[in-house]
């Protein structure tokens, strides 16, 4: 299906053509013409002798409209080659090499054409189109079974230049996530956001405008899990795809920065205590990709138990006087896995006044618990593993002690929580209890030294990861 009209008359071209041309034209420097709209004269020239002999306009017309369609296409995804057919990748010189760019200024697909803001090395393919990403990944540190994991891939243009066209990618397991439930919920380029895609979990779309450009946000899911988010800058007819990341500089936040998040249900058949280990790739302008960080997600069993006493006191001007203990006794415990198998992570969690929640996280090691009667105890005199000195869990009777101090505790009370969340994770039990809120039970606070929570109720279930 060719875009140019067709009309009886070589001599009146439609002026979509005669823009496709005037743009092949200009993309050649030396004044040659691109091997696309070569063919279109030479289909023009046939309409004219066809056309001087009284004949009816058929071939040179359509040869002419044929041509000009190829040459507006041509332009449309990048050109051909100038004056001769489309040339050789010839390899960009390597870096330290004469008349080499930085490696960071290699970045760019050769599909996309175009010239760089700054830099040379316009005589190379992948032409020099700067972009570059400090990307992140981030998620819960836990899921229940069968619950629902979020992720999101923040990414940022730190180099030179502009970017078109953006690729966040991910492999999700079909044999952990149920490729069905997934959701895009949120795109976002600087202050702007698309909200949740349309379509389904196989394919959907969105856009945005933002930084001057229209940015078409398209999501594909194949049945081997792959994941391609896919960011581009909306092409006229015949241009390039249009720019619309720049340099994340101090001054231009948040116009070079942007994050894709998405949803997706865990397959209920994934046991408790599974680690899923989660990255992503970012793609600028189908270049190499840049990997991201893991996500360390683990499937737990979710048990929200009630909390007898939980103490934090803090001194601003000795940290190592710093102490942390709580107790709890409940049915919810009961049943709780060998501590000397995996250890166990212990997260208290600060809810601040300002809707923050600031998280100090600890690793009680395996080596350090051993059984004694019905109840499993930890013990380092030490602290070589942390600043815990005691711990206790008793699966039979239903009882959890925690006791540590010194400055391995990170925790600070300078800004004073409303509430906090002990959470403890044994080989994918997730034992956790909620202290300080309002109504449920005692809490007793000394700004900057010491919170102090007791009779907590359990909570309906435990905190986000």
């Amino acid at each position: 299906m060719f875009l140019t009209e067709f009309h009886s008359d070589p001599n009146t071209i439609s002026s979509t053509a005669t823009r496709g041309l005037q743009r092949s034209i200009e993309m050649c420097a030396d004044g040659s013409l691109p091997l696309d709209d070569l063919f279109a004269l030479a289909g023009i020239a046939i309409g004219i002798a066809t056309f001087a002999f009284g004949g009816e306009i058929i071939i040179g017309g359509e040869l002419a409209a044929i041509g000009f369609d190829v040459g507006a296409l041509g332009i449309h995804w990048g050109g051909l080659g100038c004056g001769h057919l489309p040339p050789e990748p010839t390899p960009c010189p390597k870096e330290g090499g004469e008349g080499a760019p930085p490696s960071s200024e290699l970045r760019r697909a050769p599909s996309l054409q175009r010239t760089a803001d700054t830099g040379g090395g316009s005589g190379c393919n992948p032409p020099v189109e700067n972009g570059a990403d400090p990307n992140a990944m981030s998620g819960p540190s836990t899921v229940n079974s069968g619950g629902t994991v979020r992720y999101t891939v923040d990414f940022e243009n730190d180099d030179v230049g502009s970017t078109a066209k953006v690729d966040v990618l991910t492999n999700l397991d079909p044999n952990r996530f149920d490729l069905s439930s997934l959701k895009v919920t949120d795109v976002g380029v600087a202050s702007e956001s698309t909200g949740p895609l349309n379509g389904n979990a196989g394919l959907s779309s969105g856009a945005l405008s933002v930084n001057g450009a229209t940015v078409n946000v398209r999501s594909t899911l194949k049945a081997n899990g792959d994941l391609d988010v896919d960011l581009a800058g909306e092409a006229d007819q015949y241009g390039p795809y249009t720019r619309f990341l720049p340099q994340n500089t101090d001054a231009a936040q948040p116009a070079g920065q942007g994050y894709v998040t998405f949803e997706i249900d865990l397959l209920p058949s994934v046991p408790r205590g599974t680690q899923l280990s989660q990255t992503a790739d970012v793609v600028f302008d189908g270049a190499d990709s840049l990997t991201t960080n893991p996500v360390l997600t683990t499937v737990v069993d979710e048990h929200p138990m009630s909390g007898l006493s939980l103490t934090l006191t803090d001194k601003p001007l000795s940290p190592t006087s710093r102490k942390l203990s709580f107790k709890t006794k409940d049915t919810a415990i009961i049943g709780v896995d060998d501590p000397t198998v995996n250890g166990v992570s212990v997260t208290v969690r600060r809810n601040l006044p300002d809707g923050t929640t600031a998280v100090d996280t600890y690793s009680l090691p395996k080596g350090g618990w051993s059984k004694h009667s019905t109840k499993y105890v930890y013990k380092d005199k030490d602290r070589a593993a942390g600043p815990f000195l005691t711990a206790s869990i008793d699966p039979v009777r239903g009882m959890v002690t925690l006791k540590a101090k010194g400055d391995q505790l990170t925790h600070s009370l300078a800004t004073m929580p409303d509430t906090v969340d002990v959470v403890m994770i044994v080989n994918g039990y997730e034992l956790c209890s909620h202290l300080g809120e309002p109504g449920a039970g005692i809490k007793v606070t000394s700004p900057t030294k010491k919170f102090l929570a007791k009779a907590a109720p359990a909570p309906g279930s435990c905190p986000g990861g």
